[in-house]
């Protein structure tokens, strides 16, 4: 389909772009560098797509130190988050090449500028990829559309090894295993459910997930049994604005689903000396 409504390709935004095959392309731009140090204006309400401007990777700390109090959060397409009130960042270090998603908190739009002479923090992303590494079970495959659930509080038991799960009408959209760090407290849970991409319209697939609009379904996994949970979220839909849902959880002494079936001996069987 040659359908064009783009027109000019400016330096200060960011596009999306989604291959209709299923081979990694790399794409090239020649021309002289950017001048990184140019305003970027990023409106309130709406997901701004920021183009990383800068010629060498830095820390997404460094990068948006001082505008931590006007970003809500910052993501990228492989569903890595920076949430600085949550302290949530599975997003060490941005890059040449990308462009992220940004959320500003506020009701009003922000001039932003990339900082010079800023380097990435090897200490800080060894410590976010071991937290990724044994938390983010990759359970469902990416399509670039996400929603972030955050889970500030539990009650109810938690063990380290346990899992949490997000469904979208019966369908497994994303999950998260349980780590010594949310147990005590150092991380909230931060589950991320992968989005359905349609491109049929375009004679492209169309991608599993959860439809923006889904109710979000939450199951506790332990011991071979899922348990029922209770959320207090701030969105219980999937798909909003800002992309994101926080709040509380309970989880439920009732089993909900039966994941392993088997047969064993009869006990106890006090009526029949045998069966």
């Amino acid at each position: 389909y040659n359908v064009d409504q783009i027109g000019n390709i400016s330096e200060t935004e960011g596009y999306n772009v989604f291959l209709n095959g299923n081979s990694t392309q790399i794409l090239s731009v020649d021309g002289l560098p950017i001048n990184a140090s140019q305003d970027i204006l990023l409106d309130a309400f709406m997901m701004n797509l920021l183009p990383y401007l800068p010629q060498d990777c830095m820390s997404t700390l460094d990068v948006f130190t001082g505008y931590e109090d006007h970003i809500l959060l910052v993501k990228d397409d492989a569903s890595d988050y920076y949430v600085p009130s949550f302290g949530v960042e599975t997003l060490a270090t941005m890059c040449p090449g990308e462009a992220y998603a940004v959320f500003l908190s506020g009701a009003s739009d922000m001039s932003f500028t990339y900082p010079t002479g800023g380097l990435a923090s090897s200490y800080n992303d060894e410590m976010i990829q071991s937290y990724k590494a044994r938390a983010h079970s990759n359970s469902v495959v990416e399509t670039g559309e996400s929603h972030l659930v955050l889970i500030t509080n539990v009650i109810g038991e938690m063990n380290v090894g346990d899992q949490l799960r997000t469904y979208a009408n019966g369908s497994l959209v994303g999950s998260i295993n349980i780590v010594q760090e949310h147990i005590d407290g150092i991380y909230p849970i931060d589950l991320v459910a992968v989005g359905s991409v349609d491109l049929s319209m375009y004679g492209g697939p169309v991608l599993p997930g959860y439809i923006a609009g889904d109710v979000i379904e939450l199951a506790y996994f332990s011991d071979g049994m899922e348990y029922k949970v209770k959320a207090d979220l701030s969105d219980n839909q999937y798909g909003n604005l800002v992309e994101m849902s926080f709040g509380t959880m309970t989880i439920s002494n009732d089993g909900m689903n039966p994941t392993e079936f088997g047969i064993t001996t009869n006990y106890p069987n006090p009526f029949n000396p045998s069966t």
